[in-house]
Order: structure tokens, then sequence, then C-alpha cells
């Protein structure tokens, strides 16, 4: 279940540059305020909500969500040494030798990343 949430986060997420300025709902207006109080399940939001954070490189949303989505699931996380003695993964640290034959880091930098390489 986790796993189906983290993916249905990241594709939400990833989604959202590709909406019209005109067509946002943004959380903190009425509108917002209302679509997330009838919302049915809320809690894995605050969980993921804590852990959100601006892309490092304008080109870094999907690793600042695979970041932030690793953050919210109940797993060891690593110690950066400039966040040491914290556990955090970071948008960098989300680069592992496996994924960058997918994706190298300077590729992810020139072009981002998009969901459906992962599928």
């Amino acid at each position: 279940m986790r796993t189906t949430i983290a993916f249905a986060l990241a594709a939400l997420v990833l989604a959202l540059p590709m909406a019209r300025a005109d067509q946002l709902i943004y959380l903190t207006e009425p509108a917002g305020e209302k679509l997330f109080d009838e919302a049915d399940e809320k809690s894995p939001y605050f969980k993921l909500a804590t852990y959100l954070e601006t892309e490092q490189i304008l080109t870094f949303c999907g690793p600042a969500t695979i970041a932030a989505v690793l953050n919210s699931l109940e797993i060891k996380r690593p110690s950066p040494p400039r966040l040491y003695p914290w556990g955090l993964f970071t948008q960098d640290l989300v680069f592992t030798p496996e994924n960058q034959k997918i994706k190298s880091y300077a590729m992810v930098e020139e072009d981002g990343l998009v969901l459906e390489l992962f599928s």
C-alpha cells in the first residue's frame, strides 16, 4: 500500500507543472480547504507534507518528490554529513549507482526526471 501511495503522490506532484495556472486550486484557498476537508484519506498528506521542499535545481522536481516520499516512509534514512546526526534522504542522496544507470545525475540536471522512466 505504501508503494502505491508513494507512486500516486509522485505522479500527482510530477503532473502539477502541466496544469494551467488559472486551473489550480490552492490548499490555502477556501475551495482548496473544502476539497481537503471532504477528502476520505488525509493522514498520508500530513506525513508527506512535512518533507516537501523546493527542488535544489529547477529540473529536480522528480528527485525532490522521491526524497520527500522516502522520508515519509518508516524506513531507515541515511545520515548525510551536513545533517549529522539526523537521518534524511536528500535530493542528492536519491541518486544511487543503480538508478544512475537509468538516468545520470547530469542528465536529470539537464532534462529532469519523469515517472515513466520507472514504470
